[in-house]
């Protein structure tokens, strides 16, 4: 049955917003419409399964976990997320996931277990509420992180990546396999980051250098201005403005090997799409 006027993350009119344009959760769970949708949703539980469908394929990323399934436990009500490979998660155990994705999982002296989770429940909120689109301006806010795992230990990678509400890594490496840092390989970065992270993974060689263009700036001595010279040459022919400027998402970050993204093409991949999108603020993660 249709309920997405009821139960719906974007709200309504009458909805409140930060200041940033975002949709406050609270005001939502207030609204009549919403507590009449939640009452037909808690009363068909009674007497059938109910499954609430939305986009996201992560609960954690989508209003079905943050809100209605947060207000149906509190109501008594047991709630299961199904994940793509048919696994059932207990939304309890999703709740300690989403501590560790908003960088909250380790004990606090003076705060309680609830509090705790409630900021995690609010910087989540904050990361994936639905944003009006200032008038004339649309897509203000799309943010766009690149990020190094050098000299990164495994858990202060992802928490960067978690704290900073990263929904989906875009690998620019060209070999994705054969790399010393082990959780970076591709056949486990994709898994670490929807595990541990609830974050999505792709795998983009096309914003990636030739293998002769790294050859000859690390095996032969090519300085970097002629590296970059030749990689920016390279993302034109491959008009990457066109394939790939609106392919990104609001909070990809692009991931490559080296430690500062100064010298690393992941650095020239975003500013070279910032000259096609203007709505792209950059933030390199390290």
């Amino acid at each position: 049955m249709p309920l997405g006027a009821e139960l719906g993350g974007r709200g309504n009119p009458r909805s409140e917003r930060d200041a940033r344009g975002r949709i406050l959760y609270r005001s939502i769970a207030q609204s009549a419409e919403f507590r009449q949708g939640l009452s037909r949703v808690e009363a068909g539980s009674e007497r059938m399964r109910i499954a609430v469908m939305c986009t996201e394929h992560d609960p954690l990323n989508c209003h079905r976990g943050i809100l209605i399934s947060k207000i149906l436990c509190a109501d008594g009500v047991q709630v299961l997320h199904i994940h793509g490979d048919g696994q059932a998660e207990e939304h309890q155990a999703a709740e300690r996931r989403l501590l560790r994705v908003t960088g909250l999982a380790q004990p606090d002296l003076f705060r309680t277990e609830e509090q705790v989770l409630a900021e995690a429940y609010d910087r989540q909120e904050a990361r994936i509420a639905h944003v009006a689109e200032p008038a004339g301006n649309p897509g203000q806010r799309m943010r766009l992180y690149t990020i190094g795992f050098t000299k990164k230990s495994a858990r202060g990678f992802f928490e960067t990546l978690g704290a900073a509400g990263v929904a989906r890594v875009v690998d620019v490496r060209l070999n994705n396999v054969s790399q010393l840092v082990g959780f970076a390989k591709k056949q486990d970065l994709p898994y670490f980051l929807d595990k541990i992270s609830g974050i999505g993974y792709l795998h983009a060689p096309a914003l990636a250098p030739t293998q002769e263009m790294l050859g000859s700036y690390k095996k032969h001595g090519a300085g970097w201005p002629a590296y970059e010279r030749s990689f920016l040459g390279l993302m034109k022919d491959r008009r990457i403005e066109t394939t790939w400027a609106g392919q990104l998402r609001d909070s990809d970050c692009l991931l490559r090997s080296e430690e500062q993204a100064v010298h690393c093409h992941r650095r020239l991949v975003a500013e070279y799409l910032t000259g096609f999108r203007d709505d792209l603020q950059v933030t390199h993660l390290g």
